[in-house]
C-alpha cells in the first residue's frame, strides 16, 4: 500500500447507527483539510469502499508501520459473502410476508433447512 493509496486525517466519530443489513453508518467528521487532502478524500471515496483505522489519538510511527504493511488485497472491500447476501433477501422476504414465523431467526432457519434439503436431495 502506497501513501499515495492512504489518506491519515484527524477525526472524529459523530454518530453511528445499526442499519437492517446489520451493516453499520458511521458520520464522521474531520478537521479541516487542505486542498490536496481534500483531493484525495475525493478521489479516494469514488471507488466506495476502503477500510477505515480509527484511534482516539495521533498515530505513532511504528502504527502507520503496521497499516502500510497490511495487504487489503485479501480482503473483498464492500462485498457481501454469498452468505450474508442470502441472509439480507430472506431478511426482506420475511418482512413482506412472516409466513407465520414469529421472528426472523424462526423464519431463516425454515428456509435454511429446505434450501439444504433440497440440495441434498440431488447429492447420489
Amino acid at each position: 500500500m502506497t501513501n499515495e493509496e492512504m489518506l491519515m486525517i484527524p477525526c472524529s466519530i459523530n454518530s453511528f447507527r445499526g442499519m437492517a443489513d446489520k451493516s453499520i453508518k458511521v458520520i464522521i467528521s474531520t478537521q479541516e483539510l487542505s486542498p490536496v487532502q481534500i483531493s484525495m478524500l475525493s478521489e479516494l471515496w469514488i471507488g466506495g469502499y476502503g477500510i477505515m483505522f480509527f484511534k482516539k489519538e495521533e498515530f505513532s510511527f511504528d502504527d502507520k508501520k503496521i497499516i502500510e504493511q497490511l495487504k487489503i488485497d485479501s480482503i473483498e472491500l464492500g462485498r457481501k459473502t454469498h452468505s450474508e447476501r442470502l441472509r439480507n433477501v430472506l431478511f426482506i422476504l420475511h418482512a413482506q410476508d412472516t409466513e407465520g414465523h414469529s421472528s426472523f431467526d424462526t423464519y431463516y432457519a425454515s428456509k435454511m433447512e429446505k434450501i439444504i434439503a433440497h440440495y441434498k436431495s440431488k447429492i447420489k
